[in-house]
């Protein structure tokens, strides 16, 4: 696996009595060598021909004349393949990305080997459904109203005479009796002409009431005055 990036410290870089030493464009052919050989199947390396290491660092025929020893010093012959040049900074990095990619496989392997000798055991328990409410709701009883029935005409109690509440008992049934002759003639009037049934928004009709000439002759009747 080749690797996308290197490490550049560039203080390291500037303070090189090399590259001080260095015109404009020979720092611009070196960083191109650097990359192209950072690019190659081996990281740091460039194939041993000036034509070739020339039209790489995008120089012209005088320049690199004039450019080639301090440039080619950069990039050594390397010792293992007389064919190839080589950056001895760039390799070691090339080397030390390779020793820890190495390093991280290697440990990723024995994680997963670990793994499959231990595998983690876990019981599929399913988990418990708590009800909120109960499965059957208890039917609502029903409530039965009870009426009672109340007398329309309720018998009057006579009351002794010569006592002291024989006239509230009078005047209880005089207005007991007038209240049914009342009820009596307005259900009489109302079989006879039934009365228009009243718009909406309005209020039904009061009942209606005895004249003092009728009480009257209801009290005359009711309660004869007995002569002396």
């Amino acid at each position: 696996m080749k690797a996308p990036a290197f490490l550049l410290y560039t203080g390291d870089f500037l303070s090189s009595p090399d590259v001080q030493l260095m015109e404009a464009h020979e720092v611009g052919a070196y960083c191109l060598l650097l990359f192209n050989s950072w690019q190659s199947d081996r990281p740091g390396y460039l194939p041993n021909d000036e034509g070739r290491l020339r039209r790489t660092a995008r120089l012209t025929t005088q320049q690199w004349a004039d450019s080639r020893t301090l440039l080619l010093a950069k990039f050594p012959e390397a010792p293992d393949a007389p064919a190839m040049r080589y950056n001895p900074r760039l390799a070691a990095e090339a080397t030390k990305q390779q020793l820890y990619r190495e390093l991280k496989a290697k440990a990723g392997q024995a994680s997963a080997a670990k793994r499959a000798a231990n595998p983690t055991r876990v019981e599929n328990k399913p988990t418990p459904v708590q009800h909120l409410l109960p499965e059957t709701t208890p039917a609502a009883t029903p409530q039965s109203s009870v009426s009672t029935p109340v007398a329309e005409n309720p018998t009057p109690v006579a009351a002794h005479p010569n006592t002291c509440s024989e006239n509230s008992q009078q005047e209880g049934n005089l207005s007991l009796s007038i209240s049914r002759d009342s009820s009596l003639r307005s259900e009489r009037g109302a079989a006879t002409a039934t009365p228009p049934a009243p718009k909406p928004g309005k209020s039904a009709k009061k009942a209606v009431v005895p004249t003092l000439a009728e009480v009257q002759a209801f009290a005359a009747a009711q309660y004869p005055t007995s002569a002396d």
